[in-house]
Formats: C-alpha cells, structure tokens, sequence
C-alpha cells in the first residue's frame, strides 16, 4: 500500500532537514501524534497516558562491555492509550500534507524525520470500529512506504492503545543521539514543557531505560509549577497572555520567549538586546535559574501561517501601519514584562558584571581609559565570561571608538549652521578628551607588554635549578626572533628596545642571519652575527666631501649565553663581525650606496654576565668599568666604534629604570616580586 501524496516520498525525504539542537525530532514527533491522539480520544487528558522506551544495542552483541560505558541507542518505542489508528488516522497518515490535523497544528509530515533517521517503522494499534475493537499493524519505511498491513478484528477485553517501534537507527543519527537517560529526558521536559503550561494540560509522559524510568509530570511539578506567573500584557488595545517559568536543571537551552497560537509553539524571539543582564543564567534565592516565556494571543492565532513556521507580522511599525502591532512592539512589551519580573536578579548580574570588569581592568588597566567612554550598556558583560574573551569584547569597543573618533575628526572644526563659538568649544574639547583616553589606553597596552617582557627576561636569566640557566636562544627569542630580518617579521614580535631604544628607528636590522643573505651587503661572507642593524639618514650631506662625518650608522649586538664560560674572545668576535659588515660594501635596503660606508659609526654590543675570562679581556683592551660595576665601555677611536659590555643584571634593571616611570604612571609594580 502506497502513501498518496503531492510529491515523491523519496523526494520529500531528503528534504526534511532536523535541527541540530533537535536531534530527537522524530521522537518529539512521535510523542505529539501520542498527545494529539489521546486528545481525540474519550479520556480526559490528564487520564492520559505516554510511555517512551529507550531500545539499546543488547549487551550480548556488546561482549562484556566496557565498564561505565552506556550502549548505543538503536531505536524508541512510544506507547499511549489514545484514540488508535482508526480508518480516518490511517488514511491521514497514508495521505502526505493532510490537513486533517490543520487544527491542532499538524501537517502530516513530520513522521518524514521518522524514515529519514530510522530504518523501520511498525505500528500496532487497538481501536474502535463500528463498536468493534480492531487491530491494525503495519510496517512503514522510505523505499516501500506502508506495507504488509493487516486488519484483525479483536474479541472484547482489549482497550485502545498504540505502540510505535521506531527500529534500526541509521549510524550517522546514531553517532548524535544521545546515549544518556538524562539528556534524553531533559531535552522531551524542554520541549514538552508547553503542553503541561497549557490550560488542557498534558498527558503522563514517561522514559524508560532498562530499571530507570523519569516521569516528565513529577518533574514539572517538582521544578517548575510552583515558579509560575501569569500575566496579561496589552499592546495597542490587543491582549496577550502571558505564562513566565523558571527553569533550575537538565535545560540546555538559554533564556527564551515562545510565541504560540492555536495551542502549539510556533516561533521563537530574543528579547536579550532589550533586558540588560540577561545572560546565560539568572539567580534568585533558591539558585541559578533560566527564564522562559510563552505568549498567546487572537491576535498571533489570526496571523500563523498555514505551514505555523512563522507569523505573518510587521518587523516593525511605520507611518502608515502605525496602528497595527509589529514585531519590534512584540518584543519590546515582552521585554519590559521580564525586566520588571526579573528586576532583582538582574540587579544582581548587572553588579556582579561592574565587579567583574573592575577585576579585569586591575589587571589589565590599558582599558581603564576607554571604560568611561563605553556607554552603559556596553559595560555590562557575562560575569562568567574568561580573560580572553573579555580583552576581546574590549579590543572591539576600542576599534569602533577609534573608528568613530576619526569620523568625528573630519567635521569636528567645522562650524555647525547655527551653533554657537563656546558649544563648539565644548564639543572640540570632548572630542579632544576621548581621543587622549583612546590613544592613552594603546600606550597602557604597549607599557604592560613591556613589562610583561621585562619578567620573562628575567626569568630567563635566572638559576633554575642551581646550575641550569635558559641557553642563549631563548634570550635571543624573546629580543628578536632568529633567522629573520624586519621586512619578514612584525616589529611588534622584536623587543629590541630591551637593549637601546634607538633600534626601533632602523631601516635594516638582521637576527643569526648570514652576512651574504642580507640585502645591504654585497659579501660572500657567511659570518652570522646574533643582530645587526643599518640606521641610514639621507641627507644631502653625506655626498658632501667637505665632510668625513656621517649621521648613518651600524649597530652589531652580540648575546652570550648566561654564565657562559667559553674560552673565546666576545670583543675580538664582534669586532670582527663589524669589519666583515664594513668589508662588504654596505648599500641601503634598496640598493642605494652610502657614501663613505667603510667609515659608518658603529655601536656594538656585548650582553655577558661578566666571567673573570670576559673581565679580562675588557681590562685588556682598556675598557672602563661603568659606576655600577655591571659592565664596561670603550671608544674604538680608530675603529669609529663604542663598545659596550652589558651584564645581565644590567640589561634588565636598565630596561626596569627607563621604563620605571611609566609602570609606576600606569599603576603596575616595578617587578613581580616588589
């Protein structure tokens, strides 16, 4: 026997898509026909009666198992003592897009997702015929449709009831259904809670897992009737009824509003953009809670569309709709009904959020700056949210002030028409205020990063254990990274201004690159030094021959690795690095020659912690010890060179002192143990 239908049931198939937060749909679809059918019936709906079975893979097949591991669900089966398949059910399930269940808003297509997710599907119903009691079974699948249908007539005894199997679960839905009876009973409670909302009531709904069994009536009556508040909202003379529930476990979903007509849930709207606060989980005195909502009116039960897939509604209002009731006058009466129902517990996210940026802001005061200018519903986040997820929901505000800010800068010193000198005054100065704050709290973020590198740096060079120290690379890492020169790495990844601020302002700098890969040396020389850089200034100057000197010049830093205790000589290796450099003809980035290249003034520098073997070659060479007795320093009149010997030590307290002020300005320690 074959569905009559408008289209191909392999067709309309594949064309049935699920929700992916809908996984159960079939079952869901199961269970309504369950309460559609017990409605239809003589019981009263609170004598009604739905079991649900949760049909695992048998443990035999499984062999001993695996300890703690819940089996496979295969299928459902869904019995209830309803009206049964009699021959007007049976020719509306035979028969696609029936409107024979139009009332209780059905379609007839939803036992489509039972085909599309299973296998198989058998019926066996016990009905009333002509004051006779009848059987009918069937089997129903997507290659043959219903088939081997058979009709017995039953002696008495026997009261109505159907049971639906629900068989051979397909492996992809399989892999998503849920396994646990939890999960299981929670998302029917979630989706069902409506038809226990309702004023008819709903049905005793029961799941079944081998010994466990949840009754989702138990339930409501345990978490949810006691919480109930009903309202009457009235939108533009239109009355609209109002149920509020709180929700306190198992519910997956966020805070909702449900809208329904003709007693079904239709459509779903977000009221969050208009509730300040109403983040993923409110609490009250008895917990942590979610809000839902369900509103009925005539008025939604006049505009469902055939298919009840949506309402046929004005997004918003205008002038010449005024009158009618949109989208937008929905919502926003919904939203001042929870606000005024929700008012203490969003009191209380929304001072718990102001604690939760003020936490944040201590440790990451490069926003303090910008937080003034947010407006106020800006300020209030997801207490829960992370570090990283809040630095980020910052970063965003700042770029769209600082969007606005340029924006603003182009008709910020125009004259309004009509505006008076002293309110374009003010507006000029509030304009100039929020653009120190913005570009303030960049210079907050650079001066904590700073400081950040400043530990690492220490930490670095630090004893581990007693004896291990960090190897030189890592020093060299964290100042630059190796094999790269700047036109192939981000400046904001070099920290050159650990050793001398003037770095920043090179035109070429190299790190443990070799000499005959750098562009502005034409050498062969594979000589690497740890970093080199060419500062070039072009000025007219330079080609002058009434001048030998040069404002041009080279830097060569060499890193030794802590306590290093090498025989080789580091002034001897530097210099030499520094006559390869000079030998090599040096050029601009470009290709263009600098005149008197081989002259070019040179600062070398040599980071060391200071072994009696490089002590020793620093008072060979006659270098002076600086006032500190961290290092030592010589000019190389003959070479046109300084040479500097830094200490460890010396390199990270210089680095603390000159940015000492600025730490202390921003309000963070000098150091992580002051």
């Amino acid at each position: 026997m074959e569905i009559t239908m408008k289209t191909s049931l392999r067709g309309r198939v594949r064309n049935t898509g699920l929700p992916k937060k809908q996984l159960l749909m079939p079952l869901f679809e199961a269970v309504v026909n369950s309460i559609h059918a017990i409605e239809d019936s003589d019981l009263p709906v609170s004598s009604g009666s739905i079991t649900v079975t949760v049909n695992r893979v048998p443990q035999d097949d499984l062999g001993e198992g695996i300890p703690g591991r819940t089996s496979n669900v295969v299928g459902f089966s869904i019995e209830d003592n309803g009206i049964g398949f009699n021959e007007a059910n049976f020719e509306s399930f035979r028969t696609l897009d029936t409107e024979y269940k139009v009332a209780k808003g059905g379609h007839g297509i939803g036992r489509l997702s039972w085909i599309k997710c299973f296998r198989n599907v058998t019926v066996d119903s016990v009905f009333v015929a002509g004051g006779k009691m009848k059987r009918r079974i069937f089997l129903f699948d997507a290659q043959a449709g219903i088939h081997d249908h058979q009709e017995i007539e039953l002696n008495d005894g026997h009261t109505p009831r159907t049971v639906i199997n629900l068989t051979g679960l397909t492996d992809s839905y399989q892999r998503k259904c849920p396994k646990n009876i939890g999960i299981i009973s929670d998302q029917l409670f979630e989706h069902f809670l409506w038809y226990f909302l309702r004023t008819e009531g709903c049905p005793k709904i029961a799941i079944r897992d081998g010994e466990v069994e949840v009754c989702l009536r138990d339930r409501y009556s345990r978490e949810v009737k006691d919480s109930i508040v009903r309202q009457t909202i009235v939108i533009k003379g239109q009355e609209f009824s109002t149920i509020h529930v709180k929700l306190r476990s198992g519910i997956s979903s966020p805070h909702f509003v449900a809208l329904c007509a003709d007693g079904r849930l239709v459509d779903d709207v977000s009221i969050r953009s208009k509730v300040l606060g109403l983040f993923e989980h409110l609490e009250d005195s008895s917990g942590p809670f979610i809000h839902g909502s369900y509103i009925m009116s005539t008025f939604l039960d006049d505009r469902v569309q055939p298919e009840r897939e949506g309402f046929d509604i004005l997004d918003s209002s205008d002038l010449f709709h005024d009158a009618e009731i949109s989208r937008d006058d929905l919502i926003s009466a919904i939203a001042d009904s929870v606000k005024n129902l929700l008012s203490d517990s969003l009191e209380t996210t929304r001072k718990n959020s102001e604690e939760r940026i003020h936490q944040f802001i201590r440790k990451t005061p490069n926003y303090r700056q910008i937080l003034k200018h947010m407006s106020p519903e800006a300020r209030i986040v997801d207490p829960s949210i992370s570090d990283s997820e809040l630095e980020l929901y910052f970063h965003r505000e700042q770029q769209g002030m600082e969007h606005d800010l340029i924006e603003q800068g182009q008709r910020i010193l125009r004259l309004e028409d009509g505006e008076q000198v002293e309110d374009h005054e003010q507006r000029i100065q509030a304009y100039i205020e929020k653009i120190t704050d913005v570009n303030m709290s960049t210079l907050a973020k650079y001066v904590s990063h700073r400081r950040i590198i400043i530990d690492f740096l220490e930490n670095a060079i630090s004893s581990l254990d007693g004896q291990k120290y960090a190897r030189e690379a890592r020093i060299h890492q964290l100042i630059m990274p190796k094999g790269f020169d700047t036109q192939e790495v981000d400046e904001t990844e070099a920290n050159l201004w650990l050793v001398d601020e003037r770095l920043a302002f090179h035109d070429y700098l190299a790190s443990d690159k070799p000499l005959s890969k750098q562009p502005i040396l034409d050498t062969h020389s594979s000589k690497r030094p740890d970093i080199n850089a060419l500062h070039f200034i072009d000025n007219p100057t330079l080609v002058s021959d009434r001048r030998s000197g040069t404002f041009s010049s080279l830097t060569i830093i060499e890193l030794k690795r802590p306590m290093h205790q090498a025989r080789d000589n580091p002034l001897e290796q530097t210099l030499g690095y520094l006559d390869a450099i000079r030998g090599g003809g040096v050029r601009t980035v470009f290709g263009r020659p600098i005149h008197k290249a081989a002259e070019l003034f040179a600062y070398c520098y040599i980071i060391a912690d200071l072994s009696d073997h490089v002590v020793r070659h620093c008072r060979q060479q006659d270098f002076t010890i600086m006032q500190d007795g961290a290092g030592y320093f010589r000019y190389y009149q003959n070479l046109n060179a300084y040479v500097e010997v830094i200490s460890y030590d010396r390199l990270v307290s210089g680095a603390r002192e000159r940015n000492h002020a600025f730490f202390t300005k921003l309000g963070l320690p000098a150091s992580v143990s002051s």
